[in-house]
């Protein structure tokens, strides 16, 4: 999303896209050595998986239950 280096928080901590199938971006992330979290929404039928981008920036993919 943006170029150069970062320092603190800026203005997005970072960007949400919807996607059908969390598992290949699971595959893909454990074969690149990147770490990453999956939380269940309390109350809802969503999944979520939570990223850092090469830059640092925040990656947030949601995905129906």
């Amino acid at each position: 999303l943006m170029l150069g280096n970062r320092t603190g928080k800026g203005a997005v901590d970072h960007f949400a896209l919807r996607v059908d199938d969390l598992a290949p971006h699971i595959e893909r992330l454990e074969n690149s050595g990147i770490e990453y979290r999956v939380s269940n929404v309390p109350g809802g039928e969503l999944r979520q998986l939570f990223c850092l981008d090469p830059a640092g920036s925040g990656v947030e993919l949601n995905c129906p239950q």
